[in-house]
């Protein structure tokens, strides 16, 4: 569980649409989140390949993302998996779970030639990360959607989500469209990370390519 709850901190990516436009090469920097309450910084490390794929690395965690309009991919273990379309999550009357396998690669996800499905069901119960759609909120004057992300729900149900998030084990992300996370923070915890003024002021440049 601490694999999966750790993961919190590399949140989200997204190819909608994407144009898919080189940029310039002094796009690869630091992204700063800043945690008033508790009075710390946290950085990432973003590199754009265009301006919709990014590589961003936290400690010894590096993954490539995806993120134009309103949709999120994550390229991971030789798979790609849409972890969250704003557009279509926070529909009235509509609950959307999406999911990815944390540590493992896509043909993992198979269950193996006389594997008991017991042991089976483990192994993606330890490495699935659900992205659970939660409400919109106002930051700044900015849209953002929050997210909760859950681990050792397979198969994801209802009941185990909301068990889960009611036992507050899980993170909390805010997506914005077009930028990915601005926010990153988890359950019970005094420390809530908003990514800066300097560093959003820094996406924004780099997203357009100047």
């Amino acid at each position: 569980m601490k694999t999966i709850y750790s993961l919190i901190l590399i949140l989200f990516s997204s190819l909608c649409n994407a144009q898919n436009k080189i940029i310039h090469s002094d796009t690869t920097g630091i992204i700063r989140y800043y945690s008033a309450t508790c009075n710390q910084y946290m950085d990432y490390y973003r590199k754009y390949l265009n301006d919709s794929v990014y590589i961003e690395s936290h400690g010894d965690v590096s993954d490539t993302m995806l993120v134009n309009g309103s949709c999120m991919y994550i390229l991971h273990g030789g798979g790609k998996y849409k972890l969250l379309d704003v557009d279509e999550d926070f529909k009235p009357g509509t609950r959307k779970f999406r999911y990815y396998y944390f540590g493992i690669n896509v043909n993992d996800t198979v269950q193996r030639k006389n594997e008991p499905d017991v042991h089976y069901k483990l192994r993606l119960m330890e490495a699935i990360a659900v992205y659970v759609p939660q409400k919109i909120v106002t930051v700044d004057g900015r849209q953002a959607y929050v997210y909760y992300v859950i681990g050792e729900c397979y198969p994801i149900t209802a009941n185990c989500v909301d068990n889960t998030i009611g036992g507050s084990l899980y993170g909390v992300g805010h997506f914005e469209k077009g930028l990915g996370t601005t926010f990153h923070g988890r359950a019970n915890s005094e420390c809530e990370y908003q990514i800066t003024e300097e560093s959003y002021k820094k996406l924004l440049k780099w997203k357009k390519g100047n």
